[in-house]
């Protein structure tokens, strides 16, 4: 027999190799086999006689060396997820099936795990008891639900509810018992590390299972073979938690469905996981949710047209569940509009008057930028010259030097730094002009306006340095008393700030100029 072997390379095609001698290989298992002056560990995508292969150009065809599971690794459907994903997004079959990866090439799959006892839910927030029920309906139509308006104050019990009672449930598979296991989507965990805190606090401990690019090697075994085997009932990850072996994947639920970070577009394939997410979840059977304070226009769109269905999505409709209107429901804020050409300043003397009022009375405020750094660019006062990245031709934005001292340029495309003397190369000038406003400049105005007020930073940045650096910065804020958190749009996505009195933006209109026909719709979002 011959094999048809797919290896996570950039290449659009699958290669034959003999079978060597023992049981048969079938389909969804590794196998290390040689690859030009190299091994490479590949997935056999299927089994072949020689005279149903075309064998033109080749005077011998080499032989796998062994196969390294004792059964497949990847379940029928998952081979047709993996085929749709490369044919979806154009990419390489090897690709599609080199996300699904293991911890080490010599790792063995554990034993399938016995039921264990189920997750008891913690109890709901009020009002929501129905909103649960319809989207664990096992009456309800086929297809997934999009859940919309669920607020940040009432959405941590309201998860841990609905992934316990998900998880609940048994079924047999291959005549061995698994349990019913629930995957919680989220952008980013360091950007949702107080939602990860809260459901731990509602569930058992090690009722979570946590999947995402930080863990340590051992910590990614025992989370993989945990979804392997089933003892991780409810899992929580990113989105390459979608490619994790789930021996009974019954629930999914994706938070912030509208996030762009749900996009993958470093390398192939270059996807999105909401589609990828409804994809897998109608192959295997299980109830999808797509959530989201305020949806996306194309989920919006996709449950406007009920039955009418789209090639990119999966079948059946898309159901829209909306969060019903409670008698305890806060009036909606006061919002004020302030031309800045009237009231010029990186702080506007409307918006100092907010904050001052706000911090007087003992509460917090946001300021959001959607910018890190300090600003922009520099303009030489006297040349016009501007420093632009020597990769990306860009201009290059300013951030602080290293410890905090100076300024140094950083390009946002490629992420280079370079330093900044403060000496135009072009004229030999000394003045510059900074053009637009980040997440230190905009700090450093709060400062000198209240200096008695604790002002903190959660940017990028910061996300990037120290995920206890993130954590304290945000505790730091929330406890009693006045203070100040400048921020990005990082603030928006799944925190909830107790007692802030006030949200202001900065420089709002600045992300309607990017050539994106997103644009508006992630301004809107934004306020």
């Amino acid at each position: 027999m011959i094999l048809d072997v797919a290896f996570p390379v950039p290449l659009r095609r699958t290669f034959y190799y003999a079978e060597p001698s023992g049981p048969p290989i079938q389909p969804g298992t590794r196998v290390l086999a040689p690859f030009g002056a190299s091994r490479r560990v590949g997935v056999a995508v299927g089994r072949l006689e020689e005279k149903d292969a075309d064998l033109t150009g080749f005077a011998k065809l080499k032989t796998v060396e062994a196969a390294l599971d004792p059964f497949p690794l990847l379940d029928p459907a998952l081979m047709n997820f993996c085929r749709w994903m490369a044919a979806r997004w154009d990419a390489p079959l090897g690709a599609a099936l080199g996300l699904f990866t293991v911890p080490g090439k010599d790792f063995p799959l554990p034993e399938p795990a016995s039921p264990e006892p189920a997750v008891l839910p913690p109890a709901l927030p009020e009002g929501l008891d129905a909103l649960a029920d319809s989207l664990l309906d096992a009456s309800a139509p086929p297809g997934p639900a999009l859940l919309a308006g669920l607020r940040s104050g009432e959405r941590d019990a309201f998860y841990a509810n609905v992934l316990a009672r998900a998880s609940a449930g048994d079924a047999i598979r291959h005549g061995v018992p698994a349990p019913s296991q629930a995957l919680l989507l989220l952008p980013d965990l360091a950007l949702a590390a107080s939602l990860i805190k809260r459901l731990r606090e509602l569930l058992p401990e090690g009722a979570l299972t946590l999947w995402h690019s930080r863990l340590t090697p051992k910590q990614r075994r025992e989370a993989w073979t945990g979804a392997w085997s089933g003892r991780a009932r409810i899992v929580v990850g990113t989105r390459s938690a979608l490619f994790l072996p789930f021996r009974n994947l019954a629930f999914a639920l994706m938070d912030s469905e509208e996030d762009d970070l749900y996009k993958q577009e470093e390398q192939e394939p270059r996807f999105h996981a909401r589609e990828a997410l409804l994809k897998l979840a109608e192959l295997r059977g299980a109830r999808a949710v797509l959530a989201g304070l305020m949806p996306s226009v194309e989920s919006r769109a996709r449950a406007s047209i009920g039955g009418v269905h789209h090639a990119a999505w999966c079948t059946g409709p898309l159901r829209l569940l909306e969060r019903p209107a409670l008698l305890s429901d806060p009036p909606p804020p006061r919002v004020e509009l302030v031309d800045l050409n009237a009231a010029p300043g990186v702080i506007s003397e409307p918006m100092l008057s907010g904050l001052r009022e706000a911090v007087a009375a003992g509460g917090k405020a946001l300021l959001v930028v959607n910018r890190r750094g300090v600003s922009l660019r520099e303009i030489c006062a006297r040349c016009g010259w501007t420093k632009r990245c020597r990769r990306c031709e860009i201009p290059m934005a300013t951030v602080p030097g290293p410890g905090g001292a100076g300024l140094q340029f950083l390009c946002k495309g490629c992420g280079i730094k370079e330093p900044f003397n403060g000496v135009c190369p072009s004229c030999g000038g000394r003045l510059f002009r900074d053009k637009g406003v980040g997440t230190q400049k905009l700090a450093g105005a709060a400062r000198r306006e209240l200096p008695s007020v604790p002002v903190h930073v959660f940017d990028g940045d910061l996300v990037r340095s120290s995920l206890n650096k993130t954590m304290d910065a945000l505790a730091e804020f929330a406890k009693p008393g006045p203070a100040i958190l400048v921020s990005t749009r990082l603030a928006l996505r799944g925190h909830d700030f107790p007692a802030l009195a006030l949200a202001g933006f900065a420089d709002a209109d600045y992300d309607l100029s990017p050539e994106d026909f997103r644009s508006s719709e992630e301004v809107f979002r934004m306020f």
